[in-house]
């Protein structure tokens, strides 16, 4: 069976947010859940959130895309799309527990995280900051 995706309509979240704010004026407890669109893609309630989710070296990792009120449902798609391509990008294939390698001569960690060649820009702009092991 098929996964579905884009499940939620730019419409429904309209009127999501409206529901939610009606009832934080009310002072009515929110029961706090996920919406899913698919792809990893969900709409966190009460917050109204975009929140990205996808597994990363076998740990589970969320990434906050912004509030449903300020950002569009297509923008969220697209920004999923992009993380969820430079996950992919960064993915080897070998044996478990090996690290990856990014480049022939670089390999990057910052604590327990391997750094993804996707993300050179980000690891120029901030190196004096980072712990390179």
């Amino acid at each position: 069976m098929q996964r579905k995706i884009d499940r939620l309509t730019q419409r429904g979240l309209d009127r999501l947010v409206k529901e939610v704010d009606r009832a934080r004026e009310a002072g009515e407890a929110i029961k706090s859940r996920r919406e899913a669109d698919g792809n990893g893609l969900y709409v966190q309630i009460p917050e109204v959130s975009y929140t990205s989710l996808f597994r990363f070296q076998g740990t589970r990792h969320e990434a906050g895309l912004g509030s449903a009120r300020i950002v569009g449902l297509n923008d969220a798609r697209a920004s999923n799309a992009e993380i969820r391509r430079k996950r992919v990008a960064t993915r080897v294939f070998g044996p478990p527990h090996t690290p990856p390698v990014l480049a022939p001569d670089v390999n990057l960690r910052v604590g327990r995280t391997w750094l993804a060649p996707a993300l050179d820009d980000e690891i120029k702009a901030c190196r004096a900051s980072i712990r390179c092991v």
